[in-house]
């Protein structure tokens, strides 16, 4: 697992600065803490940072020059069946044990057939001394950043932003980003960024970069699967089972030992007896939770799974000064926005598991998205092609009775948020108060197509059923690529590698498939899921739905942030952003820090994110 910096000149009157090249590059030497190296001629500038996770000897170095010397790649992540692939190439010749040298050479025998081939998750590029063409890739979901810019003078790739702001010193916002951000719940989604012309390579697509300054983009994979299997109940249950069991062994390969973040849910504590059984050696977990009596963490009930698993568990606890004293330092780590004060703790959580000497942390993300978990995915669950209205119409009312909220409430809260999905709270509550934004905002930002998802670019939408409509909305623009994005950050700004065996892509296609009355059944989300998982848990309680973790972000927005908010919104240049309505904000905050009622904290937090990102970004160029 590593970062690389990667600048082809355009124009070769341009000469390269390389003691501001040095300087900008090493923006991202925390992905790479163990060694690092420099690569340059006329036409192009690289430096890689590594960090050891797969043969630690210095033969598995980059960047790595391909054996007939043609080509060289840098490469960010793991190759889990790269052992099953050095067959394909001639084992003789290899120096090696790491996954990189297989790829170079892989590639250089078969092209981009390659990508039939390779499990993982990556980004890299491989530069071609003869053609000078660039081949840049990134691997099915995007769980490794892969990021590149473009003027008259430099093509410019690296594995985070800050590098590329401060090799180019200068940017601007991208408005839309900015919008998509607060009104769509969307970041990062697709190629865009929240910087203006730096943009992303996409999960699960490759670009071909030629000499004369064209570029061709190609997508080599898709989540759906027209003529999927159907079997019974019990057979897929089986297969489910086997399928994880078989997969999970490509992402326990590692020179270095494995932790793993252990929650209450059913994905983590299944994976951590799975893993146990495994290892030659106990298990470490890792938790977090909340410094707030009121807070009802995890902690207790992962004490009671880690006694049953006989794993080894370590907490950390978040307290509300840590989140006032590094809101923009980890603004600044995750380059962009963000969505709950869990972050902090998520951080935080990885900071222990550094200090405990690890390297490698799995964790259950994505298991939600492939089977639609999230309590939202329920109405478009029962909304299926031929279903008798009658029978859709008693479902929803059904489900809609058993709220907490008012009836009426919680049933326009579900229609609402079945065509705006990444405008409400995984619950079905809607954030979005528009009276929070400047109108002239509004005006110049929004027309008829800004509410277009870009669902429309993916071929297969037509083809899916409702519920898979709304998965690949998180998949593909609200939740995961934001999830994966923030793990990335946090997880390598510690120097650690995070493996998230639920995103494998043979996994994650036969669930997304699969029926929906094996993702929900009686009412009971990811069902399928959770029968298989009783193979392996028998012993721990299985919720019948995902139970959401209560944090205590609202209650703190009250309290302990209470004033850090109110001296940031009231600022003047946070009036002069001439984004949102300042006066009804604060109207609006003051009446709930006042209110005993339990209101959605979702909007007040994005706000205070957006601006502390301009904020901190302002300040760093």
């Amino acid at each position: 697992m590593c970062g690389f910096f990667f600048l082809k000149k355009k124009n070769k009157k341009n000469t390269i600065n390389l003691k501001t090249l040095n300087h900008s590059s090493n923006l991202i030497s925390h992905r790479g803490p163990d060694s690092s190296r420099v690569f340059n001629d006329e036409d192009i500038y690289i430096k890689f940072f590594r960090l050891s996770i797969q043969d630690l000897s210095k033969n598995a170095m980059q960047p790595m020059l391909s054996w007939s010397k043609k080509n060289l790649i840098v490469f960010n992540g793991e190759i889990y069946n790269f052992k099953e692939l050095r067959k394909y190439i001639d084992e003789k010749k290899l120096k090696s044990r790491s996954d990189t040298e297989v790829l170079i050479n892989l590639y250089e025998k078969i092209g981009n057939k390659i990508f039939d081939k390779i499990e993982g998750m990556y980004s890299f590029l491989v530069y071609n001394f003869e053609t000078k063409k660039i081949l840049a890739a990134r691997d099915n979901f995007g769980i490794k950043p892969l990021y590149f810019y473009e003027d008259k003078d430099d093509l410019i790739f690296s594995s985070e932003i800050k590098p590329i702001l401060k090799y180019k010193k200068f940017f601007e916002y991208e408005v839309s980003s900015l919008s998509n951000f607060l009104l769509l719940g969307k970041q990062d989604n697709h190629s865009q960024t929240f910087f203006k012309n730096i943009k992303s390579i996409e999960p699960s697509h490759y670009y071909y970069f030629f000499h004369n300054g064209k570029k061709q983009k190609y997508n080599y994979w898709s989540i759906y699967k027209k003529n999927f299997e159907q079997k019974t109940d019990a057979e897929h249950i089986n297969e489910l089972y086997s399928l994880i069991d078989s997969k999970l062994n490509n992402y326990l390969i590692s020179d270095k030992r494995i932790g793993l973040f252990l929650s209450s849910g059913t994905d983590s504590s299944s994976l951590a007896s799975y893993i146990s059984n495994k290892i030659d050696y106990k298990l470490d977990t890792f938790t977090y939770d909340f410094d707030d009596a009121d807070s009802k963490g995890e902690s207790s009930q992962v004490n009671k799974i880690a006694k049953i698993l006989n794993v080894k568990n370590y907490k950390y606890i978040l307290k509300p000064k840590i989140i006032l004293n590094q809101f923009d330092f980890l603004t600044l780590k995750l380059e962009s926005p963000f969505t709950s004060i869990r972050l902090f703790a998520v951080d935080g959580l990885y900071a222990v598991a550094r200090n405990k000497k690890y390297n490698v942390i799995i964790e259950g993300a994505g298991g939600d998205e492939i089977l639609g978990g999230y309590n939202y995915n329920f109405f478009p669950s029962i909304i299926e092609k031929n279903k008798p209205i009658n029978k859709i119409v008693y479902e929803l009312i059904n489900f809609v009775s058993k709220s907490k909220k008012k009836f009426e409430v919680e049933l326009i809260n579900r229609i609402a948020t079945l065509f705006l999905q990444g405008a409400s709270t995984t619950d079905a509550t809607p954030f979005v108060d528009i009276n929070c934004f400047d109108k002239d905002y509004l005006d110049t930002t929004i027309d008829e197509s800004f509410y277009y998802s870009n669902k429309d670019k993916n071929t297969d939408f037509k083809k899916m059923n409702n519920l898979q409509k709304s998965q690949i909305l998180d998949i593909e623009e609200i939740k995961l690529p934001r999830n994966l994005k923030f793990t990335d950050r946090i997880s390598m700004n510690q120097k650690i590698e995070t493996r998230l065996p639920l995103l494998d892509p043979e996994i994650s296609k036969y669930c997304f498939n699969l029926r929906n009355s094996l993702k929900y059944k009686d009412y009971t989300s990811r069902w399928i899921m959770k029968q298989a998982l009783k193979k392996t848990t028998k012993k721990i309680k299985i919720e019948k739905n995902k139970k959401s973790v209560v944090d205590p972000q609202t209650k703190w927005l009250k309290t302990h942030l209470k004033e850090y908010f109110f001296d940031n919104i009231s600022s003047s240049s946070f009036k002069n952003l001439s984004i949102f309505n300042q006066k009804y904000i604060l109207k609006k905050y003051r009446q709930f820090s006042k209110s005993n009622k339990f209101e959605t904290s979702f909007q007040f937090f994005q706000i205070l994110s957006l601006y502390r990102f301009i904020s901190s970004f302002n300040n760093f160029k």
